[in-house]
């Protein structure tokens, strides 16, 4: 449970579990209102920035029932009580979809051959860890009209697919590393080490790919075959990897015709396009929808909700971009130097082959060449000094802002609101 309390205003009818003070303009006296809490609460604790906040609750194991108190500016307490809503409906939809995943992988039947049995251990490996993030806006999406759990199978099932998904584009972007253990085809590789170097691991993981969309698809089929919004689900269901698919053959062809055709005209419409198809639809829209879908809403509810989500997708793949150059990879679990080498086309590097194109010709000195610390260094130099990377933020803060605007405007239960607004407050912040 959580209150909101202006600092001139404290008056506890109940004990809280914890006390946040929130001081962003110093227009009170943070000392002794801290210590007045205290005795209140031993747990109190005072922020002045967001993201300290959020690393704080990272940590913790809040529910929805720890009475939990805000004190401080309005603007504040609603900003800080949406983010921390977030994370608590997120960590507990998480632990749920992680064990419904764990009830997916034991769905796949072993085989009697060594070699397939191996290949679907492989895949049951990569199909944990996640960040459930689709999942759980999945379970969100369904419980616009209902408050049941009867969405995890199809959250379990989406989380599948994404690691299918993620073991084909593990292969087209050459990574060796997905949430910080070796891609498929790099296990594939150690294990053949002492044999011929061909592509056979590549086309072992590609087929691991394909295998799991189909177990992704069968798990659907047979959790909902008896549910009157199966043929819908499904429909949808497959418009989410259709659409994804044109992203990725979008994502694949614009570097290599930007590196090889000098008199290729790039746009920044084409970028926002691969934003849309393979990252908004897929990571955010679909998810939602998806749920909405299951939980028998009407299609002009959808149609409105798909606007509004949208550009939250956009501004998704804007910071994964930004991320993608200006991380480590350590914090990323992934090659900080992959988009590079990659020659990976983002506004970033539409920006400056567009507005600054006197920074391009020392860009393309790294960019889509192989890259080392050193590189990656200059890249982020050229980046900065462009103004390239300003513009790729004030770019998603405009499209995040008005996500938030329109969902504060939108007809969605209060609960709703505060967790998806909080969950925009969550992609602001993430550091990978």
């Amino acid at each position: 449970m959580i209150y909101l309390i202006s600092p001139n205003k404290i008056k506890f009818n109940k004990k809280m579990d914890v006390i946040f003070i929130t001081d962003n303009t110093n227009n009170y006296n943070t000392k002794e209102l801290f210590n007045k809490c205290k005795k209140i609460s031993k747990k109190t604790y005072c922020f002045n920035e967001i993201n300290e906040f959020y690393d704080f609750i990272k940590t913790q194991k809040y529910t929805s029932k720890t009475k939990i108190c805000f004190i401080g500016e309005e603007d504040d307490l609603q900003e800080y009580s949406n983010l921390l809503k977030f994370m608590i409906y997120y960590k507990d939809e998480k632990n749920k979809i992680t064990s419904q995943m764990k009830k997916f992988n034991k769905s796949i039947s072993k085989d009697n051959n060594i070699i397939i049995n191996e290949a679907l251990d492989l895949f049951k490996d990569a199909n944990k860890d996640g960040k459930c993030i689709r999942g759980t806006l999945i379970n969100l999406g369904y419980k616009t009209h209902k408050k049941d759990n009867y969405s995890l199978a199809l959250s379990a099932a989406y989380e599948a697919f994404e690691t299918s998904i993620l073991i084909h584009d593990d292969i087209i972007d050459n990574s060796s590393l997905r949430r910080n253990t070796p891609t498929i085809h790099k296990k594939y590789q150690e294990f053949f080490k002492e044999y011929t170097s061909d592509n056979t691991p590549y086309h072992l993981a590609l087929c691991i790919g394909d295998i799991g969309f189909y177990y992704t698809y069968d798990y659907i089929v047979n959790k909902y075959k008896n549910d009157k919004n199966l043929s819908r689900l499904l429909h949808y269901y497959n418009n989410i990897v259709i659409d994804t698919i044109k992203g990725e053959i979008l994502d694949v062809y614009l570097p290599y015709i930007e590196k090889n055709d000098k008199e290729h005209r790039l746009y920044e419409d084409d970028i926002l396009k691969i934003y849309k198809l393979k990252t908004s639809k897929y990571t955010i829209v679909g998810p939602f929808v998806l749920g909405m879908i299951l939980s028998g809403a009407k299609n002009k509810e959808i149609y409105e909700i798909e606007k509004i989500l949208e550009p939250i997708g956009i501004s998704f793949q804007i910071k994964d971009d930004i991320l993608g150059v200006m991380s480590t990879t350590e914090k990323l679990g992934k090659p900080i130097y992959s988009d590079i080498e990659e020659f990976k086309q983002t506004i970033l590097y539409s920006y400056i082959k567009l507005e600054k194109k006197e920074y391009l010709d020392d860009l393309l000195k790294y960019y889509g060449n192989t890259s080392n610390t050193e590189s990656v260094k200059e890249v982020q130099k050229i980046m900065i000094d462009s103004g390239s990377l300003e513009y790729a933020i004030n770019k998603m803060n405009e499209l995040f802002n008005y996500s938030k605007e329109k969902i504060t405007e939108s007809k969605l239960n209060k609960d709703i609101k505060s967790i998806l607004l909080g969950f925009i407050k969550y992609l602001e912040l993430r550091k990978k």
